[in-house]
């Protein structure tokens, strides 16, 4: 019943005791008039947490979280001279600031958003020296260092506050975990909860070195010189779950409140150790350029460039990564292990008792690997502490023409190709210290269509986590990952319409290999009956989040450009993009807040998810000006001095202006109807689903009749579970049309000092950007919009310039 209007629920409360296989079998038996007797007692803890609702109807709930920043920032810099031949740069930034923010946090709910502090400094030297009229070399150094806090608004919490909802086996690691264990409910409604990997301490640190030697002969112009970061991390952070994890997902009961309110939970997460991680590494760069002047017309520059990032490792040996070994069959036993940095600790843990199955039997298998498999499969070398093969062979050529068809620079032609690698995800990288080995976490996925296997205080049934079983949520990057690399060429057509008004036309064509991909259900089981370990391509390991770079995407756009110079007192940059982008999956950490066409739902078939990319906009239109406003002295208008001139006089007004097309979204549904635990599942599509721009609604964005699971429930009841059809980023989202302006006006006091009033207007109209629609098909809401950005937001502000 709804709180506020006391209507019935649009749900049939099924009793998951009463059959032996809700929801889906006809002979479960319903609640009374959907009245639950008897609330869980974790639930009934977790109640009074939850606030009141203040509105009717679906959402009752609606919050306005606001963000809280607090900015310093210092800066300074010197130029010198010592001669014509020499001259030196230096400049030296330091910031810190404090947000309290629901940006990362697992709810927007009042009292569980996240502190972040921040300090950071950067240092940026260079030296150049003139060797010859002909040669010139310039050194420069660059250091950075970030340190990060983040804890739980209100963590720790009380001593005791954990195991104060009488979960079994569920406690704070330490005094400073003490957290809310999360409870995240699925079709629309809120979770509640603290966030995870909180409290989270990370220092980073990169050093630059760069030489470049430039030479000038004749027609060529030869740029060559080397490039060296090295960079190292420290973070002391909770894991996965400091203090537990529930989700409920409409698995037993019907209704995801009503698992909750039973106690019937989807799945369970929790962790029982942390570590300190402390990894480095370094990038290493050398390019050649050659800039030939072939014609006064023609230009042309060619040019070669070889990157090795080197992937990190860990001074404390912390890490794991799954290894499948080369040739085994998948889906059986032993043909995967879990691989440990340093030879000492490998030939440790492989002996343990704990890391062998069928120990004494035919069957035996060590899952950890010893260090005589590790060099036999060319774990040597760096690559035995890094756990991840080097990859060196990074050449990355790069091709540019410029040419003036006339001996006029009005119109100008230019084309160009370059292959560019990637930084790799670096923020990914840390999953591989966050192990089952050395810091176990345990994830639980309870089977649906079955009697509830277990309740919110019995979901952890041992005291200690079996390492590697099936229970284990074993995060890791592939061995095999490759540097990401993208191919990039363009076509630029540029010409001068006027003295002051210029025209740019381009095509910009990408295409992605090896890109960086978060397997967020990796060793996900394929679609089948009964037990699901069985059916994981590697059996001995549970769900596995994995980084690996196999994701393929491609990007053509058409980009129009005009440009105004100031005349008359206004400039203006305008642009236009008309543009498509195709990926496989590409969700990375986070990937769920990207209207789901990130998650790819069968994570052994990547390409079958291929669809448009995240951030496809397939139109966008921007234009930014500045106005020097006609009055005052020397102006159209008020043409005078004195007092007159100094309160309408001198006053400019800039602004930007952009409207896009919506983002791509993936309709999902709350059942895993193809049996495999772990996934981001779709329903089938019976026809189109997408509504005419003039028919979207904020209470109907697009066809919800359109999609359906009636059919995949039907085959998963008759034995043969299989995902839905429904394609991945196959709707649109809400565009959105942004006005943002500032008037401003400088006082000046003498020659040299001024002081500027700014009047900025941002969202300058107050419109609407609505947030996605809800895509589950299982929630009565589907369709529906509930969220807005940030609404207009003024501000004033003086700036002293001299």
């Amino acid at each position: 019943m709804d709180p506020v209007t006391k209507k019935p629920l649009p749900y049939q409360i099924i009793d998951p005791t009463s059959c032996p296989d809700p929801p889906y079998g006809s002979t479960c038996q319903a609640f009374p008039e959907n009245i639950i007797q008897s609330i869980d007692p974790v639930a009934t803890k977790v109640i009074p947490f939850i606030p009141a609702p203040n509105r009717p109807g679906s959402p009752n709930f609606v919050v306005n979280p606001r963000e809280r920043r607090n900015d310093n920032q210092f800066s300074a810099r010197i130029d010198h001279s010592f001669g014509p031949n020499d001259s030196i740069y230096g400049r030296y930034i330091f910031a810190q600031s404090v947000t309290f923010t629901t940006d990362q946090a697992y709810t927007t709910l009042p009292g569980f958003g996240d502190k972040i502090r921040y300090r950071g400094q950067n240092i940026a030297l260079s030296w150049t020296h003139t060797l010859s009229p002909t040669i010139l070399n310039e050194f420069r150094f660059g250091f950075s260092r970030n340190m990060d806090i983040g804890t739980c608004e209100n963590c720790p919490r009380a001593k005791g506050f954990v195991e104060s909802f009488g979960i079994a086996n569920l406690k704070a690691l330490s005094p400073e975990d003490e957290g809310f264990p999360y409870f995240g409910l699925s079709q629309g409604y809120f979770g509640i909860g603290d966030s995870n990997y909180r409290p989270v301490e990370s220092n980073d640190m990169v050093e630059k070195y760069n030489d470049t030697l430039t030479i000038t002969k004749g027609k060529h112009t030869i740029a060559t010189g080397v490039d060296m970061q090295p960079y190292q991390s420290l973070r002391d952070q909770a894991p996965f779950s400091p203090h537990g994890q529930f989700d409920f997902g409409n698995l037993y009961s019907n209704f995801t409140v009503s698992d909750f309110l039973l106690g019937y939970p989807g799945s369970a997460g929790r962790s029982v150790a942390k570590r300190v991680n402390y990894h480095d590494g370094k990038f290493l760069n050398a390019f050649f350029q050659d800039d030939f002047r072939a014609t006064p017309n023609l230009t042309i520059n060619i040019g070669l460039r070889w990157e090795y990032h080197q992937l990190p490792t860990d001074r404390r040996d912390a890490g794991a990564a799954l290894f499948p070994i080369p040739g085994m069959p998948l889906q059986t036993p032993g043909n995967a292990f879990l691989v440990v940095p340093g030879y000492a600790q490998a030939d440790q843990l492989c002996q343990e008792p704990r890391f062998i199955l069928d120990q004494g039997l035919s069957t035996e298998r060590h899952l950890v690997m010893c260090s005589a498999d590790m060099k036999k499969y060319g774990f040597t070398g760096r690559a035995a502490r890094s756990l991840w093969f080097p990859d060196r062979f990074n050449w990355a050529p790069r091709l540019g023409i410029v040419w003036r068809p006339t001996s006029s620079d009005k119109l100008v032609l230019r084309a160009g190709y370059g292959l560019f690698f990637e930084l790799s995800q670096f923020n990914g990288f840390h999953y591989g210290f966050n192990n089952p080995v050395q810091a176990p976490n345990q994830f639980v996925n309870f089977e649906s269509g079955v009697t509830p296997p277990a309740k919110i205080d019995t979901a952890f049934l041992v005291g200690e986590i079996p390492p590697l079983s099936d229970s284990f949520l074993s995060i890791n990057v592939s061995p095999y990952f490759k540097q990401p690399y993208v191919h990039e060429w363009t076509f630029n057509v540029e010409s001068q319409l006027t003295n002051n008004m210029a025209v740019e036309v381009r095509y910009l064509g990408t295409a992605g290999r090896q890109m960086s991909h978060f397997h967020f259900f990796g060793n996900q089981a394929i679609p089948g009956l009964g037990d699901i370990q069985p059916r994981r391509l590697y059996p001995d390991f549970g769900f596995t989040a994995e980084v690996g770079s196999g994701a393929n995407t491609s990007y053509n756009s058409l980009q129009l450009q005009l440009t105004r110079k100031m005349s008359n007192g206004l400039s203006i940059l305008a642009g236009y993009t008309w543009a498509k982008s195709i990926t496989d999956q590409e969700a990375e950490e986070g990937g769920y807040a990207d209207g789901g066409a990130g998650l790819g739902q069968n994570d052994n078939d990547p390409k079958g998810d291929r669809g448009r990319g995240v951030d496809d906009a397939r139109h966008r239109f921007t234009i930014g000006y500045i106005w020097e406003l006609p009055f005052g002295q020397g102006k159209k208008w008020a043409n005078g001095g004195g007092l007159l001139n100094g309160i309408v006089g001198g006053w400019k007004l800039t602004g930007s202006t952009s409207f896009q097309t919506g983002f791509p979204l993936t309709p999902s549904t709350s059942y895993d109807v193809a049996n495999v635990g772990t996934g981001s599942w779709r329903p089938d599509r019976t026809c189109n689903g997408s509504l005419p721009p003039g028919q979207r609604t904020v209470e109907r964005w697009f066809n919800a009749a359109c999609f359906t699971d009636q059919f995949l429930l039907a085959d998963l009841a008759a034995g043969h579970p299989r995902f839905g059809n429904s394609g991945r980023s196959i709707l649109d989202g809400p565009g959105f049309q942004n006005w943002d302006f500032a008037f401003l006006k400088d006082f000046p006091f003498g020659e040299r000092l001024r002081m500027q009033f700014r009047a900025e207007f941002f969202n300058a109209f107050n419109q609407a950007h609505f947030s996605d629609p809800v895509r589950d098909i299982t929630d009565s809401t589907v369709g529906q919009i509930f969220g807005a950005g940030e609404p207009r937001d003024i501000q004033l502000a003086l700036k002293f310039i001299w």
